[in-house]
């Protein structure tokens, strides 16, 4: 989770990015200006792009590792959200194909809704208390 979090914590540099993009073009901007902009943005905005990337990839990968050897969830699922985002950057940056994306985020989807039930069916958890309230 120390990776995962931070990275998808930085999801939001990426909508900025794409909030500026839209708003150039959506403002009729000449194209060129709106290259310039992008090309000059702070470089944190880098470091930003370059966290969410690595946490949100390895970091998922991390977690489903951790799922599978806490046995706390089926084998499956955990190995669904191990494989999940490794296919995600597989699918948009090499491949390029959203149908390949959509099984990967599905798989991401499916295995940590079954961790989510794993979790709540845990008597022991002290958060359960919280969901009863």
């Amino acid at each position: 989770m120390g990776l995962a979090v931070p990275g998808y914590l930085c999801l939001g540099v990426l909508l900025a990015q794409d909030s500026l993009l839209w708003s150039g073009a959506n403002s009729g901007a000449d194209p060129k200006q709106i290259e310039l902009l992008l090309d000059s943005l702070h470089p944190s905005m880098n470091v930003g792009l370059g966290v969410f990337v690595v946490g949100h990839v390895l970091g998922t990968v991390l977690f489903g590792i951790a799922l599978l050897r806490s046995r706390r969830v089926p084998a499956w699922a955990a190995w669904a959200v191990a494989v999940s985002q490794p296919l995600h950057f597989i699918a948009t940056v090499i491949a390029g194909s959203p149908t390949m994306d959509l099984i990967g985020w599905s798989l991401t989807g499916i295995g940590l809704a079954v961790v989510a039930r794993a979790l709540l069916a845990d008597e022991a958890l002290a958060a359960r208390e919280l969901i009863r309230a």
